[in-house]
């Protein structure tokens, strides 16, 4: 998928063959549907000015922008990228996933909302973003320190003495990071072969360019965001 692999070092080409997985706007086409850990799809994507036969394949989608270069003295010359609002962003994808256990004292851990009058060990984030079965609705906006997905486990009688004895259950939610943020996505509920639930959510997050980003072009270059 490198357009004029003749016309390049070969050093150029073997460095482009694993950064050109990077450079694509759309990995997939049926990425909505996947509930992959991590993914970025780009939100501008056009086909490229330079295209050949892996690109049209591969329907390999990128971005387009100008690159202007000045020769001042006629040695060395500088490169700078006019762009317009919104060009490189791009959305980011984050999937969480949990499921219910059973411990060795045979208490089944079970998804819910927990409550703070009757579990301990919740964390400090807000849990008012969860549905009564502890799972969020699409299209919740959460936060940092929010939880995502709610589940409890009963305490056990060792526990239960001192401070602990007014607690029937103990939190083990699935909290988001304090750098992360977004919209709920996609809500994913089923079974596994034990005949427990496990369920995922996907978080879907606007990631605008920043200075010092790295970004791929299909012309064998890296460059920064400056």
């Amino acid at each position: 998928m490198i357009p004029f692999p003749d016309h390049n070092q070969s050093p150029r080409n073997t460095y482009q063959s694993a950064m050109g997985e990077q450079a694509m706007g759309i990995y997939v086409t049926n990425y909505q549907l996947r509930m992959l850990k991590n993914a970025t799809v780009s939100d501008h994507t056009f086909a490229g000015d330079v295209p050949n036969r892996a690109c049209i394949f591969a329907e390999c989608y990128c971005c387009n922008c100008l690159l202007f270069r000045i020769q001042p003295r006629g040695f060395c010359y500088h490169e700078s990228v006019f762009h317009r609002s919104g060009l490189f962003r791009s959305l980011l994808y984050h999937s969480y996933r949990d499921e219910e256990k059973k411990t060795r004292n045979l208490f089944k851990e079970e998804f819910g909302r927990p409550n703070r009058w009757d579990t301990m060990d919740m964390g400090h984030g807000s849990y008012d973003k969860l549905d009564a079965d502890g799972l969020p609705s699409p299209g919740t906006k959460v936060s940092a320190d929010d939880a995502i997905i709610g589940k409890t486990i009963p305490v056990s009688r060792d526990q239960m003495e001192g401070q602990a004895s007014c607690y029937k259950r103990r939190d083990c939610s699935t909290i988001l990071s304090f750098n992360k943020s977004g919209i709920v996505d996609q809500v994913l509920l089923t079974t596994n072969v034990e005949g427990l639930r496990f369920v995922k959510v996907r978080v879907r997050s606007v990631h605008i360019p920043q200075i010092g980003d790295k970004f791929s072009s299909s012309m064998v270059r890296k460059e920064l965001w400056a």
